[in-house]
């Protein structure tokens, strides 16, 4: 543990065809598209959702088991990369939500549509790692009205970038220092790394070059450089984009990236990317390559643990690289977090953990004979996600 890792704690989010961080994720993993909504609906109701960035800050914080009092607030950092309809300051924000008046010292929004979609996040790292905050609440928003986007947006962008529409969104994540994180007893989705790290010990990349075509070659080509290194390995990694599903959310696409890859390594799950026909980028000869399924994340903990990368470009060609890392495991306490799944397959993976054979066999048996007596009611969904809570990596007899 590096003392500038940085844990994320909490999470909430509102992206087409989600309302909530549970149906975000719910709609990764079944590859669901939801690039041609333009407005934000409901996915049930269709109803048109009002983005009250207030309200998931609050459902954030309560992910993250946080109290929201004096003395947490005197501690933390407010940060919010703000784009769209309607244009909003520090001022007005904070006059429309008093709870969050006592930050408004520490808080800041950034207003700059050309800017990576990550700058709001690095910022609030750089902060955490240099002691100036304990908590950092880092939020993006994107929004336009049910009619038109802002004047300024229509000036530089079409309503598509070379076949990926643009979309609505917000998002927020709690981050603290991970030494503090375990202090605290906070569960953790991720972590991001401080520390250099080696590529071949990367095993997704999260980017959005795959996806806008010709206008970003310049990323492909410089990740294609960082990646060329994994050949001596003789190994390829996986890559995605949640544009691919939900179109190009400006302000909000980096927390859109960074909370689905926390999912996906507090899952232990990589997802499909879909739409790629759209892509005009050819990755021949490429260290890696666009991952169409899901499939669980197989690892040699032997090995360095879990580890994904995410890039993205801002309109400036600005770019942002992180690295998240899965929560460890020690002496069987475990800070990890996740959320169920909920994937929609006709098979599952039913997996077993044993420090001896005999061990291994009885926990069979037990299985077997309840699935005899209790044959009504059972999802095989909900029996392969009981045994993956009781399954430790580190015992020697392992069987799926």
């Amino acid at each position: 543990m590096s003392s500038s890792d940085i844990a994320i704690v909490g999470m909430a989010c509102i992206f087409p065809g989600a309302k909530d961080l549970s149906q975000f994720w719910f709609n990764i993993v079944n590859g669901v598209d939801f690039t041609t909504e333009s407005s934000p609906k409901h996915p049930d109701t269709e109803e048109y959702i009002p983005l009250n960035l207030s309200s998931l800050i609050d459902t954030a914080l309560k992910d993250a088991d946080i109290t929201w009092d004096d003395e947490t607030q005197a501690g933390a950092d407010l940060i919010i990369h703000w784009a769209g309809y309607p244009d909003k300051n520090l001022n007005s924000f904070f006059a429309e939500n008093k709870s969050f008046s006592n930050l408004i010292k520490t808080g800041y929004i950034i207003n700059d549509i050309h800017a990576s979609p990550l700058i709001a996040v690095k910022q609030a790292i750089n902060r955490l790692r240099q002691g100036h905050c304990d908590v950092a609440i880092v939020g993006g928003i994107y929004t336009h009205d049910k009619y038109s986007c802002t004047l300024e947006l229509e000036k530089i962008i079409s309503p598509c970038i070379d076949g990926i529409s643009i979309s609505w969104g917000a998002g927020v994540v709690v981050l603290k220092r991970e030494e503090d994180a375990k202090h605290c007893n906070n569960r953790m989705y991720a972590i991001i790394k401080g520390a250099q790290i080696k590529p071949e010990t990367i095993g997704y990349l999260e980017a959005d070059a795959i996806v806008i075509g010709n206008t970003k070659k310049a990323g492909i080509e410089t990740l294609k450089s960082f990646f060329d290194q994994r050949h001596k390995e003789k190994t390829i990694c996986p890559v995605g984009s949640i544009k691919s599903m939900i179109g190009h959310t400006i302000s909000a696409a980096g927390i859109a990236s960074l909370i689905k890859v926390a999912l996906c390594l507090s899952n232990k799950i990589i997802p499909p990317a879909i739409n790629c026909d759209k892509t005009k980028i050819k990755l021949k000869d490429a260290p890696f390559y666009i991952n169409t399924q899901i499939y669980p994340w197989i690892h040699d903990i032997s090995l360095a643990p879990r580890r994904a990368a995410i890039n993205i470009l801002g309109f400036n060609e600005t770019g942002i690289h992180l690295v998240l890392e899965e929560v460890p495991e020690k002496k069987g306490k475990s800070f990890m977090r996740e959320i169920k799944p909920g994937l929609e397959w006709e098979t599952d993976l039913i997996v077993f953990s044993a420090r001896d054979l005999t061990e291994l066999l009885v926990k069979i048996q037990k299985l077997q004979q309840f699935l005899e007596k209790n044959q009504m009611d059972l999802q095989l969904e909900d029996i392969a996600y009981t045994q993956y809570l009781h399954f430790v990596e580190s015992y020697p007899h392992l069987m799926a």
